[in-house]
């Protein structure tokens, strides 16, 4: 009876050691599945990074700028050919 009673115990143990690992794999994929909090997550870490680094800050600006202004060249070009 005893035997009995370890077994369903540590059945019992396996089963709650089980559900708590699918529960962290659940927890796990499910923000892997988050693609705009995890999009968010990742737009405040660089903003804080480029806050914190202004040649960071005005590489940027610059990056933006440049193709701002090939964007708007080509959209004049493609306008003046039609």
């Amino acid at each position: 009876m005893t035997d009995d009673r370890n077994e369903i115990a540590d059945l019992a143990a396996t089963a709650e050691h089980q559900r708590a690992e699918l529960a962290g794999t659940v927890e796990a994929l499910a923000g892997r599945a988050d693609l705009t909090g995890r999009a968010k997550e990742s737009a405040r870490t660089e903003l804080e990074r480029v806050r914190r680094d202004p040649k960071l800050a005005a590489l940027l600006g610059g990056t933006v700028a440049g193709i701002l202004t090939v964007a708007t060249l080509r959209r004049i070009r493609s306008r003046r050919h039609h």
